[in-house]
């Protein structure tokens, strides 16, 4: 696996070439190496979002301030369903690359046999954090030894740590993460919502205000992402609404145009109780909900 970075030179060039420096998002530290071209390739063991700063160098420790850059890290996952030698039905998942954390897949394929399909649900299948393969058996025998075809995924979700569909930054975990899409389906494409991308992290919450049992009552949530260099924005701007049993609790607008990493952060004011059924909602500025997903405060 390769982080390939190219940029534009400028006139005139520097006369020591350039400095590129890299790291996984959500690392402290950056690497830097060196380059006299205008692209810079780091072999990495697996695939991750990294961000980083490529630097015209200009000898005797001369350097510019840098251009920014952030990449979002995919990978895919296949499905395999085949009969075991007593008719029952198998589900394989693979992926070349392990996540760090737990990946549930649930969906249906066909069996056909005496010229009649029937379909077979499979639901929460769990490619575990660390591994690459995982087969379970999901019905009884299958009469007629039928055919096997049409697998389809219908849903499949990470697993983070402390549940939800955000990612709390960890810096074990989060550095190495990229975010899974079935092979069938291809990469995904961009939404426009910062909380879509596999680099969207919760880095903290730091409370304001506490009720007298210690419970937090408004704190400020920090969270941090990559915006892809291929967006073609409709909006530059997208507003982040978090929401629980209550109403609306934060609100803020982040920007989507920037390269590199993002840092932001949303006053959060705690009516419920820590937060019922959260949501946080990514919504465009004619007010078109972009996509919604549910989460958890990083731990205080």
């Amino acid at each position: 696996m390769n982080l390939s970075i190219a940029w534009v030179p400028p006139v005139p060039a520097p006369t020591c070439g350039y400095k590129a420096l890299y790291r996984a998002k959500g690392q402290t530290t950056y690497t830097e190496i060196s380059a006299s071209g205008t692209t810079a390739t780091v072999v990495l063991s697996a695939p991750a979002c990294y961000e980083g700063l490529v630097k015209s160098d200009y000898c005797s420790g001369n350097t510019a301030s840098g251009m920014p850059f952030g990449v979002n890290a995919y990978g895919e996952f296949s499905v395999a369903v085949v009969l075991n030698d007593s008719g029952e039905a198998e589900v394989t998942i693979s992926s070349t690359y392990a996540s760090p954390y737990d990946l549930m897949v649930t969906g249906t394929f066909d069996g056909t046999a005496n010229l009649m399909t029937t379909t077979y649900p499979f639901s929460d299948i769990t490619l575990s954090a660390g591994e690459t393969s995982y087969t379970e058996i999901v019905t009884a025998p299958l009469p007629g030894s039928p055919i096997i075809s049409n697998i389809v995924v219908t849903s499949f979700s990470s697993v983070f740590n402390e549940g939800g569909g955000l990612q709390q930054l960890d810096p074990v975990s989060t550095p190495e993460y990229f975010q899974f899409y079935w092979d069938q389906d291809g990469e995904p494409a961009f939404d426009g919502a910062p909380i879509s991308l596999p680099s969207f992290t919760l880095d903290s919450f730091t409370i304001t205000e506490q009720d007298i049992s210690g419970n937090p009552t408004a704190g400020t949530l920090n969270f941090s992402y990559i915006v892809p260099d291929t967006y073609v924005p409709p909006f530059n701007l997208v507003e982040l609404i978090a929401i629980d049993d209550t109403g609306t609790v934060g609100t803020t607008i982040v920007s989507i145009e920037g390269k590199g990493v993002t840092y932001a952060s949303m006053d959060l004011v705690i009516t419920g109780s820590l937060l019922d059924n959260r949501q946080m909602q990514a919504y465009w500025p004619d007010t078109t909900l972009i996509t919604q997903k549910e989460f958890h405060l990083p731990t205080v």
